[in-house]
Order: C-alpha cells, then structure tokens, then sequence
C-alpha cells in the first residue's frame, strides 16, 4: 500500500538529482574558462554510462540487495560531487576530468538499480510507466527552478 508512493519519491529523486549536476556542467565550465572540456565531460560521462551498469549490476544481482548498492553509490557520488568544484576553481582540468569520469561511474548505475527496485516492489508490472515517469516530472522540475534562478 505504501510502496506506491516511496517509489514514485524514488524515481522523482533519481532524475531531479541527475537534472541538478549534469545539466548544469556545461554552464558552469563556461563561465570558468573551461569551455574547451565540455565536450570531453560530456563524452567520459557516455563512457561511463556504458561501462559502469555492466559491473555493478552484477554486483547487485549476485552479492547485495540493489537498495544497499544504490544507496552506497549515491553516498559515493555525492561526495564526489563535493570536491568537483574544488577543481574547478583552481582550473585543474586533469583531476576534474578524471573525477567527472568516477562520477559517471558511480551515478550511471543507480538509474538501473531504481528501475530494478520498482519491478521488485509492484505487483503489476503495468504500473511501472507511471512510476517511472516521475523521474521525467522530477527532471523538468530542476530544469524549471535552475531556470527560473538562473543557475
């Protein structure tokens, strides 16, 4: 009865978190004069959504329960993210590249995971469109507000 609505807050938070960083690299690495990285970010960052979900799913399935992995690597990710800025500012290219790259490596594999943890938890599998597309109202939601305060 109560699963219903944790995995629609689940699946809003997924995307509204991945809405909040990488939408915004590109913006942020201009106005820091490191334009010239964005398309290298943007493509380590497809490098790591191929590799990274084939690992750790296999992690997930054999080892852990796939809520204990993905809340590991949110914990992981998001400390990540903390010293991203770090590296920005001091205008070192190398280490932001590399740690951009973990944190695709880290996130990329949670989408699979929160889908993976809604098909475990519904009974009617016809319910998941509807689950899910709370991950695309959470990403428009963050688009609006980084939008509306100009982030």
């Amino acid at each position: 009865m109560f699963k219903i609505p944790r995995l629609l807050t689940m699946m809003f938070m997924q995307y509204f978190v991945q809405g909040a960083w990488n939408m915004t690299i590109g913006a942020v690495l201009a106005t820091y004069s490191m334009k010239g990285i964005i398309g290298s970010t943007y493509s380590l960052l497809g490098l790591a959504t191929i590799i990274s979900p084939l690992f750790i799913g296999m992690i997930a399935d054999r080892f852990f329960p796939s809520q204990k992995v993905i809340s590991i690597l949110h914990i992981l990710n998001g400390a990540v993210l903390l010293l991203l800025p770090n590296y920005i500012l001091a205008g070192n290219v190398n280490a932001f590249l590399a740690l951009i790259f973990v944190v695709g490596l880290l996130y990329y594999p949670t989408t699979a995971l929160s889908n993976s943890i809604a098909f475990h938890h519904i009974s009617d599998q016809k319910l998941f469109p509807y689950i899910r597309v709370f991950g695309n109202i959470g990403f428009i939601v963050i688009g609006l507000i980084m939008g509306y305060y100009e982030i």
